[in-house]
């Protein structure tokens, strides 16, 4: 018996965390930024917007915890695995 699908949990990990740095990576890229002025006080207020805000963090919510599920189950299929008697 090998670590074959343990690895295999932890490959398909890997890819979501690459998934997630690669949405925070285009985030500088997806906001816009507005200068308005406050109307009781006059002064101006730089008031930033992130493009659908709540699919990215809803994506980036879903897809780390993909990833930690992924990294559970590897642990879980490498616990399963027979150990070899421990020898000093």
């Amino acid at each position: 018996m090998n670590f074959h699908s343990a690895r295999l949990k932890i490959d398909r990990a890997k890819h979501h965390i690459a998934d997630v740095e690669s949405v925070i990576t285009a985030l500088p890229n997806s906001y816009t930024a507005t200068v308005e002025i406050n109307p009781k006080g006059g002064n101006e207020v730089l008031k930033h917007d992130l493009r659908d805000r709540d699919k990215i963090i809803n994506d980036i919510a879903l897809t780390l915890g993909d990833a930690v599920h992924n990294l559970h189950c590897a642990l879980d299929q490498s616990h399963q695995i027979p150990h070899l008697p421990h020898t000093r």
